[in-house]
């Protein structure tokens, strides 16, 4: 990317890490967390290469252990 002088980054991250979660996901939140952090630490270094780094922060998916059914803007499937 940098010898192309452009380029994309994105991670997929977790709407656990910005909201109060269930009970022992604490390790899962801070996982993720932690991926925002390297996005946002990232993306001033990567900026004069022209490479764009984004971090996606999906709320809920649809799931089984989500219990969410039906697919919608705000809830993505898991095949979108």
């Amino acid at each position: 990317m940098c010898e192309r002088k452009r380029g994309a980054i994105i991670c997929v991250g977790s709407g656990a890490s910005e909201i109060a979660s269930d009970p022992l996901y604490c390790a899962y939140s801070a996982t993720k967390a932690s991926a925002e952090a390297f996005c946002r630490s990232l993306q001033p270094e990567c900026a004069s290469k022209n490479i764009l780094v984004q971090c996606h922060v999906p709320l809920l998916v649809t799931t089984k252990l989500s219990k969410v059914r039906t697919a919608s803007l705000m809830t993505p499937s898991t095949k979108t």
